[in-house]
């Protein structure tokens, strides 16, 4: 908590929390250096906890954060965080009824780009008799999914999808841009092979996203180009889960999480893909050395 305008009080300082629709002031113990410690009380498995700060200047002006709060708090999930797979599409029966596609957009094993990705029929933007999208004239269209459920999700929530785009490859020309709720959240590199994009959507504390490949040449010059194909879509959360197994610091099997579990965490630091990543976020880093810290002893 640091001074601005005013010089905070410590004894101000709280967490203001709720469990549950039941709200509860958590003092807190200065720490110096502008640190202070506060302490939960034990929260059961799917509680429903938020919380936010506040503290008062020695002017008596009293600030939040979240600086709009209570209107707006901090999540906490209380649970074991699984990944889980919300929503994924490969084309393979054609575009599906309930998603909609306008312009050049079909779905087709023809003009295919080279590389692993999806079975053979993909989403493409582009005139699949002639492998191009030039008809004459200027050419756009969208691409749009379904919307999905984010209810019960926590944390990021990750799209994944392949894509292969050939254009003139020109400046404020032949844009291709990957919009969630209408903000743009990526815009593709030229690729004649598929390639795997990841991207971070940030929903707004949306209940629902709706996403959308756009296209758009602009112009009607300079469209003899394959245009752009778009398959093996996914998107993926996290989701609290109160049944998952207590012993994911286990790394070794030995149903002991120890000093041998730890040693693998520090051998395996910054790996991805290793079983190191008890979190299973892509990187062996200190999140996973709490929590085998956290889960020290045998296993239940």
């Amino acid at each position: 908590v640091l001074s601005g305008d005013e010089t905070p009080l410590p004894e101000s300082v709280q967490v203001i929390f709720t469990i549950d629709g039941m709200q509860n002031n958590l003092d807190t113990t200065p720490l110096g250096n502008d640190l202070y410690t506060a302490t939960f009380p034990n929260l059961v498995c799917d509680e429903i906890v938020s919380f936010y700060i506040t503290a008062t200047g020695d002017g008596g002006t009293v600030v939040q954060s979240p600086s709009n709060a209570p209107a707006d708090q901090y999540a906490l999930a209380v649970g074991t965080l699984v990944e889980e797979i919300i929503f994924e599409e490969s084309f393979n029966a054609g575009i599906p009824t309930a998603w909609n596609a306008t312009g050049l957009w079909n779905a087709d094993s023809t003009c295919s780009p080279s590389g692993t990705c999806g079975e053979g029929i993909a989403a493409y933007f582009g005139i699949a008799s002639q492998c191009t999208y030039d008809d004459g004239s200027q050419v756009s269209g969208t691409l749009t999914s379904p919307e999905i459920s984010l209810a019960g999700m926590s944390g990021d929530i990750v799209l994944t999808y392949c894509s292969s785009l050939i254009t003139e490859n020109l400046s404020g020309y032949d844009v291709a841009v990957v919009r969630v709720n209408g903000v743009i959240v990526d815009e593709p590199s030229e690729s004649s092979t598929w390639e795997e994009r990841t991207v971070v959507i940030n929903s707004s504390g949306d209940e629902t996203v709706t996403i959308e490949w756009a296209f758009d040449s602009v112009d009607s010059l300079y469209n003899e180009y394959r245009g752009w194909h778009v398959d093996g879509i996914q998107v993926s959360a996290l989701r609290v889960n109160c049944d998952a197994a207590t012993c994911e610091a286990d790394i070794d099997g030995d149903a002991n999480v120890d000093v041998a579990d730890l040693l693998t965490v520090i051998d395996q630091w910054g790996l991805a893909k290793s079983p190191a990543d008890v979190n299973n976020d892509g990187i062996v880093d200190v999140s996973d050395l709490l929590i085998v810290v956290g889960s020290w002893g045998p296993c239940e």
